[in-house]
């Protein structure tokens, strides 16, 4: 009951872009290390198939040649068919349907991955374009004030001084902004690299995800239930229990029935042939090997999620420390002494270097803001990404 209670809740706290959602499918469509993956599993599905298969039928054939003059030459035909018992065979077939359904548990943990490497990415790309915003309006800003300190001191009302600290401002800010645009040019070239070379088209500029989830220890037990890996080990346990019953089944003997006929000058012999193989020795400590490797996968079970359950809890705080940032910053950050101070500059008030010393501490707040927002949204990312994987495994 509490994991569909969380679906619902979840599938209100997820404002997903579309854009996402898009970018997202691509990417599991045309990324090339997935297609890898997908055919080498298949690769090994086919050849599991036919390990719960019998052993291939045996033929043979003998012709004896008899060099003396009274009697004739010898021949001699078998077929035989080894085969287990047939409990076995059902086994090792439930073993091979496990086996596999571990492989694509595998497979879905990679995506996951591929998924998360994705939204941090675009995560990023997203932070930048705020940057790429925020650095537009300052450089209209002190290209306004660079063009009229020009023009002033072309008019010698000002000095050379005053003039190139306009100048610098300018420039520092637009050389800030070709470095932001190389980044993001970087960042969607691995975007490009991801959706296995092919063009990819991004133009959100907002997060996919607005809330961060409060009811924690309940939202623990619902990501280990969504987990792959975890799931991949319960159904390894399942199918190492069927390899101990293999085991333990391996001291019964298999057996071999065939049709033998022989042919002599005077004589035909035919009939059924009849053999058994005991394995006195080829089975001894295989119970107890199975055994332990069984318990050797409850204990990585164990100690992988009691790592998860760190892992998750230091993301959930360290979320809670940058929403925490974000509220204190907004709350110091003051929209209305920016613009007195915009104003007091342009009515000559205050100095340009006054100026700028005020508007660098409303400019580092806003940026540090922007930086919060990013590291949240990446963090939330690494938390859900379990509940945010299983909506594309549909």
């Amino acid at each position: 009951m509490l994991r569909y209670i969380f679906l619902v809740i979840f599938a209100n706290i997820f404002a997903f872009s579309q854009d996402y959602n898009g970018i997202i499918n691509q990417i599991l469509t045309n990324n090339k290390q997935i297609k890898v993956i997908e055919e080498q599993l298949n690769v090994i599905y086919i050849e599991s198939k036919f390990n719960s298969l019998p052993s291939n039928p045996e033929i043979e054939y003998s012709y004896l040649k008899n060099n003396t003059l009274n009697n004739g030459d010898k021949q001699e035909f078998l077929f035989s068919l080894p085969f287990e018992f047939p409990t076995i065979y059902s086994i090792k077939s439930d073993i091979s349907a496990l086996q596999n359904s571990v492989n694509k548990l595998k497979l879905k943990e990679y995506k996951k991955n591929v998924i998360l490497n994705t939204y941090n990415l675009l995560a990023e790309i997203t932070y930048k374009r705020k940057i790429i915003l925020q650095l537009l309006s300052r450089i209209e800003d002190y290209e306004n004030i660079y063009n009229a300190k020009k023009i002033q001191f072309e008019k010698s009302e000002i000095g050379i001084l005053e003039f190139n600290k306009a100048k610098s401002l300018f420039l520092t800010y637009k050389t800030k902004l070709n470095y932001v645009i190389i980044e993001v040019k970087s960042l969607e070239s691995a975007l490009i690299e991801l959706n296995g070379g092919k063009e990819i088209k991004f133009i959100s500029s907002e997060y996919p995800i607005k809330e961060l989830p409060s009811n924690f220890d309940s939202l623990l037990v619902v990501l280990k239930e969504k987990d792959f890996v975890n799931k991949a080990f319960e159904e390894e346990i399942n199918l190492q229990s069927n390899k101990v019953s293999v085991a333990k089944l391996g001291w019964l003997p298999s057996f071999s029935l065939g049709y033998r006929f022989e042919k002599e000058a005077e004589f035909n012999y035919s009939g059924l042939q009849f053999s058994l193989s005991i394995p006195l020795f080829e089975n001894q400590n295989k119970v107890p090997k199975q055994e332990s490797e069984m318990k050797l996968i409850k204990l990585q079970q164990q100690t992988y999620l009691t790592e998860f359950e760190i892992e998750k809890k230091k993301l959930i705080e360290s979320a809670s420390l940058w929403k925490k940032l974000i509220d204190e910053q907004r709350d110091i950050i003051d929209d209305e002494h920016f613009n007195l101070t915009k104003k007091s500059f342009e009515t000559g008030n205050i100095s340009l270097t006054q100026y700028f010393i005020d508007n660098s501490i409303y400019y580092e707040t806003t940026d540090s803001i922007l930086e919060a927002e990013y590291n949240l949204h990446k963090s939330i990312n690494s938390i859900l990404i379990e509940l945010i994987t299983n909506s594309y495994m549909k």
